[in-house]
């Protein structure tokens, strides 16, 4: 879903169909992975808009993989109706965070500057590249810069002046 409310946070996809039953393995985009069971309500995108629902019932394994079971989907062709569809909460079911933890929605909009006082632009989005997350910062041009979010890079986020100071040269 392209534009959808900013009260909404993408946290995950439903994957493929598992068991006879309609659960559904669930791909989730939280960190650590078995957050997302956690959270309250659910939306996923039918026909343009987000439909609510609960989880039936979910299940965490060792590794990793997560089962649930959605409502009305009782059976592995109803399952793959709902398959690789995106999975929403708003953002006032997301955990409150410790200390100065943030989102990374939290940081979409904060303008980049590096210690010589040189404004990259605006983080657009955020993205994993499997090494590492990586911060797509938007000029006032349009160009696109790929910044790593890592430690050594980014020194300080103040989200009251919507600033991030980065060490990372022009």
């Amino acid at each position: 879903m392209e534009d959808f409310d900013k009260n909404y946070i993408l946290i995950g996809k439903i994957g493929a169909p598992y068991g006879i039953k309609g659960h559904v393995k669930l791909i989730s985009y939280s960190d650590p992975v078995a957050n997302i069971v956690s959270y309250n309500l659910f939306e996923y995108e039918k026909n343009n808009k987000l439909v609510p629902f609960l989880c039936e019932d979910s299940k965490v394994f060792k590794n990793g993989k997560i089962i649930i079971k959605l409502p009305g989907v009782d059976n592995p062709e109803q399952a793959r109706l709902v398959t690789g569809k995106e999975i929403f909460t708003t953002t006032a079911d997301l955990p409150d965070l410790e200390g100065d933890g943030y989102y990374w929605h939290d940081l979409v909009g904060l303008s980049v500057i590096n210690a010589a006082g040189h404004n990259f632009g605006k983080v657009d989005y955020l993205f994993n590249s499997g090494a590492s997350d990586i911060m797509v910062v938007k000029s006032c041009n349009g160009t696109e810069v790929l910044i790593p979010y890592l430690d050594h890079v980014v020194i300080k986020v103040n989200l009251a002046e919507q600033t991030m100071l980065i060490s990372w040269e022009e």
